[in-house]
């Protein structure tokens, strides 16, 4: 197929999935007039629109504003990049489209660059901004909030990077994605009649702004509209979207990650020294564990991260050389804005500060011994130079990054972004883009360095709390999303089933499970086995048939990895329901997130556990239908059996059922059956898992 051709005055970019067609009219205007799928032939745009749409020096410009000048076209084997040059006087803009031989989806970006003899500054940017509908009738449904909140229309800052639209009686919708990283997200869906628009957080705290001097050039990040039709759209999610997510999306290698891996934050929230982890360290290593991290509390001073001598009196070097030595990898934690107040790089560059409008140096809600530097300085030099030594000094194989770097997440509308002079940013506003792009440059170029170093970028760090998105996997190889400990366990099993939809589910890390806690055993080891196996927990307050148990179930994991990584794959469909329980944490309630440290009791209600009533789970099977599923009762729900239809498995095929919590055959079914009879199965536990693997044997 010839992916992008001429027609007459129509410029056309298709493949067998889709076609995007633009008008070029005489007076030189250029238009998106189709976005067809081609597999039901609808054209989903209802008239056409602006195509992008921004402010420059207050002028509020879209495609009409310019004239087209030519395209040109770029890519390789399976991929066509279409760039169209646009100018106005003054102005110039490229668009760029990009289509995949093997994805229904067209992703489209676009530059800026400043012509003019003077500055220019760009606010209010939207970079994809069309009039769409899926049905005459309107009968859309919009899914936004991960997927779990559906509505007529969507307004959307921070929180959400993909969006359905879907028509569930036409059995067809589109997936509308962005690109651009935490907080400075926005979706605006049918917000204003037909239009939808990807585009910068333009009222929320973090608001864009990029400043250009002439000749300059800004490039906007990506986003991409997925199309589908005859496919529910839980299986779109978990089909067409997770492929492209996963296969160009995603930095993370999955056969990099450790089967197992134990956190030593929680309980001991950063006071741990020599006694503490050579014993915790010799039990993981009994167990079974591929990984122990340390976690905050082993070094001293923020910003020069040497060793604490007066916890580790031999040296931090001989907790490592213990991991080491059982064959484990190491794990370590550290901050990349925070700096200690009386550390030597605080007093000799005072100039790299984060400032507040009052020109305060600032800090993040309880690190009151710190200060924030701006990344967006040239202190981002300096912190991955020195992040970069740590990591080959104690040969870490995970560095979590964290605490807070953009906005103060616990406290929303605070403080938001730096407002010091001389630094990269040239105003306040533009800071707050400007610090992720610097970010992202100290994870790549930290990455270049350490190519089999998993670097990890924190919900804190990212400034969106419980907060992942597109753009963090393709700069950071994890991401550890939410802090919580078990006796939240619903709740974070409602947020990794979630946040495990729109990212590769590999890709996040968690505080949600302690393995000394008494729901442990029965149901929160498996609830984050949905995701991987990374647990919290104090491993000395474990008996010895305790240790013996999860022994068995990591020597398990990881034969199962070895004959097909499981932790590759997230199915659901319609089968498996969202958690029923109450998110965990809502970056707009601060109560939810500090329990105590909100105040009196009457105010953390919400802080409180919420159980959930009704089984969930996930399919961790391939394409073939073979792997572990697992199913998930929650402490409150009363039904001891249920029976689920199993749609992953091949109708052609017999599959094998084991089940692995009773080490017995279930059994032997036709997967016809198992497609449209299901199979039942039985939880006694309240709350409780089963895990049951299919293998198919002809």
């Amino acid at each position: 197929m010839n992916f992008c051709y001429f027609e007459k005055d129509v410029l056309v970019l298709e493949n067998e999935h889709l076609r995007r067609s633009f008008r070029i009219g005489l007076d030189g205007r250029f238009r998106t007039i189709e976005l067809v799928d081609q597999k039901s032939g609808s054209n989903l745009i209802s008239q056409p629109g602006p195509e992008f749409e921004f402010s420059a020096n207050g002028d509020v410009l879209t495609a009409d504003s310019f004239r087209y000048v030519g395209y040109r076209t770029a890519g390789d084997v399976g991929r066509k990049e279409l760039i169209v040059e646009l100018e106005a006087k003054g102005l110039c803009v490229s668009l760029h489209y990009e289509i995949y031989a093997d994805h229904p989806l067209v992703r489209k970006w676009l530059t800026v660059t400043n012509r003019e003899r003077k500055r220019t500054v760009l606010t209010d940017f939207a970079w994809e901004k069309l009039n769409l509908r899926v049905s005459e009738g309107r009968e859309e449904e919009v899914w936004s909030y991960y997927f779990t909140r559906r509505g007529r229309m969507a307004v959307v800052n921070m929180d959400d990077c993909a969006i359905v639209v879907d028509d569930p009686k036409l059995r067809r919708g589109f997936i509308l994605a962005s690109e651009a990283p935490g907080c400075m997200k926005r979706f605006e869906i049918y917000w204003k009649g037909d239009a939808v628009s990807v585009m910068f957080n333009n009222n929320e705290e973090t608001i864009f702004e990029r400043i250009l001097d002439p000749g300059e050039t800004f490039k906007s990040p990506e986003s991409f509209i997925l199309v589908y039709s005859d496919m529910k759209w839980q299986d779109v999610v978990d089909g067409p979207y997770r492929c492209f997510v996963e296969g160009h999306l995603t930095q993370m290698d999955p056969n990099a990650l450790p089967s197992v891996i134990v956190n030593n934050w929680h309980p001991f929230l950063g006071k741990i020294n020599r006694e503490i982890l050579l014993e915790q360290i010799d039990l993981a290593a009994e167990m079974g564990v591929d990984m122990y991290q340390c976690d905050f509390g082993w070094s001293t001073f923020f910003g020069e991260w040497s060793d604490n001598l007066e916890r580790f009196p031999n040296g931090f070097g001989e907790i490592v050389e213990r991991i080491l030595s059982h064959g484990m990898k190491v794990g370590l934690w550290i901050s990349l804005p925070a700096v200690d107040r009386e550390s030597p790089v605080a007093k000799q560059h005072p100039e790299w500060l984060i400032r507040d409008k009052d020109g305060n140096p600032w800090h993040m809600k309880g690190w009151d011994r710190t200060y924030s530097m701006c990344l967006a300085s040239d202190f981002k030099y300096y912190i991955t130079d020195k992040i970069d030594e740590v990591i080959k000094k104690y040969h870490v194989s995970l560095m979590k990054t964290d605490l807070s770097s953009v906005r103060n997440l616990y406290i929303p509308g605070e403080h938001a972004g730096c407002y010091a002079e001389g630094h990269h940013h040239r105003t306040h506003n533009a800071s707050h883009l400007m610090i992720y792009e610097a970010m992202f440059e100290i994870f790549q170029e930290l990455k270049r360095r350490n190519p089999n170093c998993i670097m990890d970028l924190s919900f804190e760090l990212y400034n969106v709390v419980d907060g992942t998105d597109l753009a963090l996997t393709k700069f950071a190889d994890t991401n550890w999303f939410t802090n919580q400990d078990s006796g939240m366990d619903t709740g974070v099993r409602r947020a990794l089933c979630t946040r495990g939809r729109v990212v590769a589910p590999y890709t996040l890390n968690f505080g949600g499970c302690s393995l000394d806690h008494p729901t442990a055993r029965d149901y929160g080891m498996f609830s984050v086995l949905t995701s991987h196996a990374l647990f919290y927990g104090d491993l000395s307050k474990l008996s010895a048939e305790d240790r013996e148990y999860y022994r068995k179930w990591f020597a398990w994991i990881k034969r199962q990895r070895a004959e097909d990584d499981f932790y590759r794959y997230y199915k659901v469909s319609d089968v498996f329901p969202v958690p029923d329980a109450a998110d965990p944490q809502d970056r707009r309630d601060p109560r939810v997130q500090l329990g105590e440290l909100a105040g009196p009791s009457t105010e953390r209600q919400l802080h409180e556990q919420k159980e959930g009533r009704i089984w969930d789970g996930v399919a961790k099977v391939n394409d073939e239908g073979n792997g572990p599923i697992i199913f998930l009762r929650p402490g409150n729900c009363q039904v001891e059996t249920q029976r689920f239809r199993i749609p992953w498995v091949l109708s052609g095929r017999r599959y094998r059922v084991w089940d692995q919590n009773e080490e017995r055959l279930v059994g032997e079914f036709e997967g016809k059956v198992l497609q449209e009879a299901g199979i039942e199965v039985t939880i006694p536990k309240q709350p409780g898992a089963k895990v049951l693997v299919f293998s198919s044997i002809g």
